[in-house]
């Protein structure tokens, strides 16, 4: 029995560090927060990381945590005792991540993925908290088969079916996904071992759980005994697949997109001309940039973005997940958070002699009269207007365009809507409300940077005039 230990201890501690080499999990002066369930898993983890701690080329700590989330019918996830035994300092996390689950559920949410999230999120903090650099975590070799057939259920690309990567970031590791669940269930034995089982592995309302306990076990019985490692392969491939096309992305996006804390400007010349999955790959770049790297947009909505792009003519709207929007029009295609996208609320008083800053369209006019004298090539221009001051009636004011605005532009010899002058000018609709309208008492007097009302031209008799010089924020005056 003792020779058995020993090979099989021999065996897993080669395996977990050769893991640990290639993918580089730990280095000199890590200290590893081991999350533990209770599980066999995470008891091997946590076994397997000591015995390598005493004879690793290079020195790190060891954390043992276990997170409490008081959920009913649960029992407590750590064996004290086992942890005394092998000297590692503990620390349990409670959270009442329940109450939670229950209002998160009622929106629609599914539950494997809130709770992979809730917990991702009180690991993280607790790492900080503690001074951990790494955060371990005990899924293995068939856990890695079971999420790979569970993305190809689910139509997964090759990033999908990698599965769950052996380090991510530098800071998420997985040190076991090379051992099998029956190679740690022998080791565990093998040393007397403690672990307790988690009920809910058992729950075949679970997809996961329908996987492990009847589609694989249906597939090594009638297609290939060894699709678990088949399944590994294939991720394996995967991985290195969806590498190189992330470093592809990469490049794509740093060259063509125009990122912003709330939005990301795509121009649809370039988005047009790259490879599909290169845009597909794209698109979800520009999600998670915008969602700070949480959650997916899904295959459905990324097509109808991209056929939007190939198609519209107009501009098109489109809700994707998470509160982020897709809009294709005006020669881009944009992605930005809903509240970034919806128009906003632009008014200003203006008093002249004097200038006016509009934040909202990134501008700044500056106000100027001239008494008795025209200026050379005094007509309009488009950064540079002349308007009868008589002609004013009461208080100027900057506004953003509203519903049914009208003027008569300078030499057209009728009105037209305002929103028509924009789409002349091919204004993309989402940033129609940026532009100013001045307007005063009687009516519009200038849709800034377009036209001029013939109210305000200037006359023979004009004594009085009003210049405007329109500028960008931050440029310097002539």
């Amino acid at each position: 029995m003792k020779n058995r230990e020993q090979l099989l201890k021999r065996k897993l501690l080669r395996s977990v560090g050769q893991a640990i080499a290639d993918f580089k999990m730990i280095a000199e002066g890590d200290r590893i927060m081991v999350c533990m369930s209770g599980g066999k898993d995470s008891h091997t983890l946590l076994t397997l990381l000591r015995d390598l701690q005493r004879r690793a080329p290079v020195r790190f700590e060891l954390l043992a945590v276990s997170l409490d989330q008081k959920q009913p019918g649960f029992p407590a996830k750590i064996l004290p005792e086992y942890l005394a035994s092998i000297k590692v300092p503990f620390r349990v996390i409670e959270k009442n991540t329940y109450s939670i689950l229950k209002k998160k559920l009622l929106e629609g949410e599914t539950t494997c993925s809130l709770c992979s999230r809730l917990r991702r999120g009180i690991l993280y903090n607790a790492a900080v908290e503690e001074g951990c650099t790494k955060i371990a975590l005990g899924h293995q070799a068939d856990d890695q088969a079971e999420t790979v057939l569970a993305a190809l259920l689910r139509g997964s690309g090759t990033h999908g079916l990698s599965g769950m990567p052996y380090g991510r970031g530098g800071t998420l590791v997985r040190p076991l996904l090379d051992l099998t669940r029956h190679e740690i269930i022998q080791y565990l034995e093998a040393r007397s071992i403690p672990f307790r089982l988690d009920p809910s592995n058992k729950d075949l309302s679970y997809r996961r759980n329908q996987i492990r306990h009847e589609l694989l076990p249906l597939l090594r019985q009638r297609f290939n005994p060894r699709v678990g490692e088949r399944l590994r392969r294939t991720a394996s491939i995967c991985a290195a697949e969806d590498s190189f096309m992330a470093a592809q992305t990469d490049a794509l996006w740093q060259e063509i997109a125009i990122p912003g804390p709330d939005q990301v400007e795509i121009p649809l010349e370039h988005y047009r001309g790259s490879p599909k999955a290169l845009r597909y790959r794209l698109l979800r770049k520009t999600y998670r940039h915008l969602r700070n790297d949480a959650g997916w947009p899904t295959m459905v909505q990324l097509d109808a973005l991209d056929r939007a792009a190939h198609a519209a003519r107009e501009e098109k709207w489109l809700y994707l997940s998470g509160g982020i929007r897709g809009v294709v029009g005006g020669g881009k295609l944009v992605m930005g958070r809903m509240e970034s996208l919806m128009p906003g609320h632009l008014y200003y008083h203006v008093s002249f002699p004097g200038e006016t800053e509009i934040r909202e369209s990134d501008l700044r006019i500056r106000w100027e009269i001239l008494e008795d004298r025209l200026p050379k090539g005094w007509p309009y221009h488009r950064d540079v207007v002349y308007m009868d001051v008589r002609a004013i009636r009461g208080e100027l004011i900057l506004r953003g365009p509203a519903r049914g605005d009208r003027l008569r532009p300078l030499g057209l010899g009728g009105t037209k809507k305002v929103q028509d002058i924009l789409v002349d000018r091919h204004i993309p609709r989402r940033e129609r409300w940026r532009v100013p309208l001045l307007v005063d008492d009687a009516g519009i007097l200038w849709v800034v940077g377009h036209c001029l009302d013939e109210r305000i031209k200037i006359k023979p008799n004009t004594r009085e005039i009003l210049k405007a010089t329109l500028l960008q924020l931050g440029q310097p005056a002539e």
